[in-house]
């Protein structure tokens, strides 16, 4: 989403087996207008994202399963840029 937008997803890929307690490697590029997603070592999206011009701010992860619960957990995040 850009701006907030949360009716707008800009990047969006579909990951499968997500409910079997595993950890599992992210990692999200964003060079330019350009986002690219990497899941267990698979590149899963790469994308130009019309408008992005990300300079820093806000990075935000979310997840939804409708009506159900469920818990996301972050192990040794790391935040790596050059914003300029």
């Amino acid at each position: 989403m850009l701006n907030g937008n949360a009716a707008d997803h800009k990047v969006v890929t579909e990951i499968a087996n997500l409910e079997y307690f595993q950890w599992h490697d992210v990692q999200i590029d964003v060079n330019g207008t350009t986002v690219r997603v990497v899941y267990d070592g698979i590149e899963k999206v790469v994308q130009e994202v019309d408008g992005l011009d990300f300079r820093g701010g806000y990075i935000v992860f979310t997840g939804s399963t409708g009506w159900a619960t469920n818990h996301r957990r972050f192990d040794k995040l790391q935040i790596l840029h050059q914003c300029k």
